[in-house]
């Protein structure tokens, strides 16, 4: 719930990214949603660091069963020795957050520009029912 917030704060700062989201975001535990938050963050931060000027989009959907993140930016036409991967601690650690909640993270270059891509299952909402035997 608290993306919206963020993409606003960078696009006051200057970054032309937009938000498209689509399912129930009360579907998502806390530690799910700080996950998502927390990659579309740092993904937005990388953004303005090396691409400031280019344009982002970030997805969010919400399935019954998985969540997917996706964050898009377009590169310039040349980018000088840019390497496919960075060294940083950025991607290992959004991956570290994704595979600790049994899920799945992409990045790298992709048609459209540099694309990050989580994928999060979530757990059945529906309470469970405890038998006891007598």
């Amino acid at each position: 719930g608290d993306i919206p917030d963020l993409i606003d704060d960078f696009v006051q700062a200057g970054l032309p990214v937009t938000l498209h989201s689509d399912g129930e975001p009360g579907r998502v535990s806390a530690a799910v949603g700080l996950a998502l938050y927390r990659i579309t963050q740092e993904s937005l931060a990388n953004i303005a660091k090396h691409a400031p000027t280019s344009k982002a989009q970030v997805d969010l959907a919400i399935s019954p069963s998985v969540v997917v993140l996706s964050v898009v930016n377009a590169l310039p036409v040349r980018v000088p020795d840019a390497p496919a991967t960075c060294d940083g601690r950025g991607l290992p650690g959004m991956r570290q957050r994704v595979e600790l909640l049994g899920g799945v993270l992409d990045a790298g270059r992709c048609s459209h520009g540099w694309s990050v891509r989580a994928e999060i299952p979530l757990n059945d909402p529906s309470p469970k029912t405890l038998r006891c035997p007598l």
